[in-house]
């Protein structure tokens, strides 16, 4: 497994994205202040925000030659855009739909313990619950890079634990490799393989998991 990432995008006179990563680590962490240029990094990376300069290859794939929807890229937002017209498993098999599994379909519910609210409005959800189902619907588009932007910030501690070690046992299988921005720097050492600090647009540092 391979990850390389080099962008190159000015903000204005005062902020410059630099940013310079060669990994061969499956699950990624990365965190540094508010404004340091991780979000605006993972939006470049799904190719929703345009950039200056950037150069982003995956096992020997391209992705910045494809527009958006042909990178095989899964986007998780901490304030997640779910379909407002479809209900929760609609939401779901949206994510599917290319490769419709239903026993993929059913461990995903399990795991992410969203089974009791399968045929209701997205708008009735709290924020916890409306997490978890864009994380199911990412999960179940096959990525093979997700990319996740606070995606556990409304879902409590023992429940995002058991999340976590359930997609990292998923990004195994699949070999789906995992880029997750996080505030929580001991959440992340607990559960990736490196963590990256980023400040002023740039990677200032790197850390080793601890078990």
């Amino acid at each position: 497994m391979s990850l390389s990432i080099r962008i190159q995008h000015r903000f204005s006179d005062a902020f410059h994205l630099d940013i310079d990563l060669e990994s061969h680590d499956r699950f990624i962490g990365v965190t540094g202040p508010s404004g340091s240029g991780k979000t605006s990094a993972l939006h470049i990376v799904a190719g929703i925000q345009a950039s200056d300069s950037a150069h982003i290859e995956l096992d020997g794939t391209l992705l910045h030659t494809e527009p958006p929807a042909h990178r095989n890229v899964g986007l998780v937002m901490q304030s997640p855009h779910l379909f407002p017209h479809l209900n929760v498993e609609q939401n779901l098999l949206f994510g599917a739909q290319a490769s419709p599994d239903q026993a993929s379909l059913d461990d995903c519910i399990e795991w992410l313990e969203i089974s009791h609210v399968l045929h209701r409005p997205v708008r009735h959800l709290s924020g916890g619950e409306r997490q978890r189902v864009a994380l199911g619907r990412a999960v179940l588009s096959n990525p093979k890079l997700l990319l996740l932007d606070e995606p556990f910030s409304a879902i409590d501690g023992d429940r995002t634990q058991s999340i976590i070690g359930h997609l990292k046992r998923h990004s195994e299988r699949s070999e789906m490799t995992v880029l997750w921005v996080s505030h929580n720097v001991d959440l992340l050492l607990r559960s990736v393989d490196t963590v990256l600090t980023m400040s002023d647009g740039r990677i200032s540092g790197t850390d080793r998991s601890t078990p």
